[in-house]
């Protein structure tokens, strides 16, 4: 015999498609982030129970503004907005971790200059002018940190601020001297017929891995929420490991909402994420933002994790 099934077993039931929550995320719409597609298109917000719609932005402060506003429930951001933002007195904690930096696939923080500059060491960019993507983010103080690492002097550097897509022509141009790019800015970095030359990858020197990304809502709505914050969470550890696993396949599923070709998306280093937000993973760059002043006083990463 068939029995029916009554609304309170109905709501109880995670996959049960007319009560899924219905959950705001944030997102910038990149391969850094590109876990929350990944997760619609394969059916893991499903999964989770979770009716997710997702929301591209430009940048990491616009959706800290947004999640803060209440605008949305969920967004990415780099840790160091989310740590700059806590110091501030937002109420704001990482619910998952999203990409990392690895020196293995270097995607961001490559310092480029033109093949006919004669820059050629860190000590020759002193005094000169450099290009990053925002003033006291992880990109800017990568390079000061790899110049101060390698014999410059970062303190004679002056920074300005330039859209990655923009700064190949500002290169070529001559108005700035060099330029911490990401990969998708030119994809053709250091080949034969690229007017431009890599002169380091400078989260090296920050370290080997750590973690660039997260994901991330308000202390009070992640409280109110801690069932939604552990489906996100799986959700988010499962598109992740996939995505690491599958780049053909996650190509194909960006380019539709990048609007770019999966060769265009392959053609340069992919995301890496991580399984976990590890907080030994996050202390790099945020002891990196005391030592250059974007944070005032020492902060440690489980200070920004939601309780379990």
């Amino acid at each position: 015999m068939m029995l029916a099934v009554g609304p309170a077993i109905a709501d109880a039931l995670p996959g049960a498609a007319q009560t899924a929550p219905k959950l705001k995320v944030a997102v910038v719409p990149s391969d850094v982030a590109a876990q929350a597609y990944y997760a619609g298109d394969l059916g893991y917000f499903q999964d989770a129970g979770l009716s997710v719609e997702i929301i591209p932005m430009q940048n990491g402060p616009a959706i800290v503004a947004a999640v803060a506003s209440g605008a949305v429930d969920i967004g990415y951001s780099n840790l160091l907005s989310i740590a700059v933002a806590h110091e501030k007195g937002l109420s704001v904690t990482i619910l998952a971790g999203a990409n990392l930096s690895d020196s293995k696939a270097p995607s961001v923080g490559i310092l480029a200059v033109t093949k006919s500059s004669p820059i050629r060491t860190a000590k020759d960019l002193n005094g000169k002018t450099i290009a990053v993507d925002g003033l006291n983010t992880i990109a800017q103080l990568g390079v000061r940190n790899w110049m101060d690492k390698n014999g410059g002097d970062s303190t004679s550097a002056h920074f300005v601020e330039l859209p990655f897509g923009q700064m190949p022509e500002a290169l070529v141009q001559g108005r700035v001297d060099a330029a911490s790019m990401n990969q998708v800015a030119d994809p053709a970095l250091g080949k034969p017929d690229d007017p431009l030359r890599l002169l380091g990858n400078t989260f090296d020197a920050v370290a080997p891995r750590f973690a660039f990304g997260v994901w991330f809502s308000t202390k009070d709505w992640a409280a109110k929420n801690r069932d939604l914050v552990q489906r996100f969470a799986t959700a988010m550890r499962r598109a992740g490991a996939w995505g690491n696993a599958h780049h053909q396949e996650s190509a194909a599923i960006l380019a539709k909402y990048l609007k770019q070709s999966p060769q265009q998306i392959n053609a340069v280093n992919r995301a890496v994420y991580g399984a976990e937000f590890d907080p030994r993973l996050a202390q790099p760059p945020l002891d990196l933002a005391l030592k250059y002043g974007a944070l005032r006083a020492p902060l440690q990463a489980k200070e920004l994790m939601a309780t379990p």
